[in-house]
């Protein structure tokens, strides 16, 4: 290009040269000046428009000749055809991303900061009834009208997922959940878990069908354990072999009461008719009948109670996370073990109900799953003290339905810690 440069201004000195020596020759020297300058523009101007006229998408290329114009010809062809490979890996790219959006089985809709939808996929259609090309630049709580679903836009949800009825099929459920996508997207993605929810529906009467028939039977059979016991015609060895059949009974109709109990809250409605529970007075009638019932005599329970905060909920249930907790604490630490006990409002405004203790503590990859239920982290001594598998199940079902959660910390050697908490919002004093 630099040589190209250098040649054009040798050229066009040497023309303005020649100019003035036929100007002296014929004595017009400014009148032939100015007629070569005229020129020479003119020539750049025509060069200059059938440039432009190429680079808007004329189909005749520019001349081909040489000198600097020719060097700029060639440099624009350049260009162009990298342009044109450009555009067309970037084509074939943007057809990649839509033809791998399209075979997603869930909706997706990407929207811009102020919620407008920039694109969708085929999917978004059939679940959403929203379509890529007639909805593209409408407002996404335009189209889809669910309070939630402004809740979620809005950022005001712990976890960005909600779950709304379908706007295409009635009797349908989606779950929505917001994601951040690039710079200054977001990703919204719809799953149809009407199948999920009809699955676990099912699973929840079978276990609640099945626990109901169960009790009964197991009622009877604890019953009639119970005068076998006192036949004083049994031998010792016949007594603690029914004694051995007694304990198991009693162990499976725990079971079956806690089954039943989770039955209970997962198809319970909501809680409208909450009332405030006196929560200090819950947690120390609690401590006082375990450590009353002789089986946790050495353990040290130390309890730090807000007298005069309360909350919001059913006090059945509240009490059943009290107890679980609290029997876990007593039943999982050796003896002479130190319980902690608290009742307070954290500095965010949430109460919360923390169980501390000073025991062997729990490996850190069974905390996330100490909520399922019948996980066991450590089955040979769950068993032996006669545990359900089930509590921690429980007390996580009731905080969901208090709006709270179970937040768990262990340290193996050094004890664990249980942190139940509630919304803000179920705070009274």
């Amino acid at each position: 290009m630099q040589k190209a440069v250098i040649d054009e201004r040798n050229r066009v000195i040497a023309i303005l040269v020649i100019a003035a020596i036929v100007g002296w020759v014929i004595d017009q020297l400014p009148w032939v000046l100015a007629l070569t300058g005229i020129a020479l523009a003119v020539h750049a101007i025509w060069h200059g428009s059938r440039l432009l006229d190429w680079l808007q998408g004329g189909a005749k290329p520019p001349p081909a000749q040489s000198g600097l114009w020719a060097e700029i010809y060639s440099q624009m062809r350049r260009e162009r055809r990298a342009s044109e490979g450009r555009r067309r890996k970037l084509l074939d790219m943007l057809r990649w991303y839509s033809d791998s959006s399209d075979a997603l089985p869930d909706a997706a809709l990407i929207l811009d900061e102020h919620n407008t939808i920039i694109g969708s996929n085929q999917a978004a259609r059939h679940t959403l009834g929203i379509d890529n090309k007639r909805d593209r630049g409408q407002r996404v709580d335009n189209l889809l009208r669910d309070p939630m679903l402004l809740t979620l836009l809005n950022d005001e949800l712990p976890e960005p997922v909600i779950e709304m009825d379908s706007p295409v099929n009635a009797g349908d459920t989606l779950r929505l959940r917001l994601t951040a996508y690039g710079a200054g997207s977001r990703l919204l993605l719809a799953q149809d878990i009407s199948e999920q929810i009809h699955n676990q529906e099912t699973r929840q009467a079978f276990v609640a069908n099945v626990s109901h028939e169960l009790h009964t039977p197991l009622t009877v059979v604890n019953g009639h354990l119970e005068l076998l016991l006192d036949d004083p015609d049994f031998t010792e060895v016949q007594r603690e072999q029914l004694l051995q059949v007694s304990a198991q009974s009693n162990r499976m109709q725990a079971i079956v009461q806690d089954l039943l109990s989770l039955a209970r809250l997962e198809s319970a409605p909501s809680l409208a008719d909450s009332a405030p529970v006196q929560m200090a007075q819950l947690i120390q009638l609690e401590v006082d009948t375990l450590l009353g019932s002789g089986r946790f005599s050495e353990h040290h329970v130390q309890c730090a109670l807000d007298q005069n905060l309360q909350l919001l909920g059913r006090q059945t249930e509240l009490q059943s996370v009290i107890h679980n907790l609290l029997h876990n604490a007593l039943r999982y630490t050796p003896a002479g073990s130190t319980i902690d006990v608290e009742w307070s409002r954290l500095p965010s405004g949430r109460p919360a109900f923390k169980v501390s203790d000073n025991g062997p503590g729990i490996a850190a990859e069974h905390l996330p799953h100490l909520t399922e239920r019948f996980y066991r982290a450590d089955p040979g001594r769950s068993s032996a003290t006669g545990g359900t598998g089930l509590g921690l199940a429980i007390v996580k079902h009731v905080l969901q339905r208090h709006g709270g959660e179970l937040q768990i910390s262990s340290i193996e050697g050094e004890g664990s810690e249980f942190l139940a908490l509630y919304s803000v919002e179920r705070a009274t004093s």
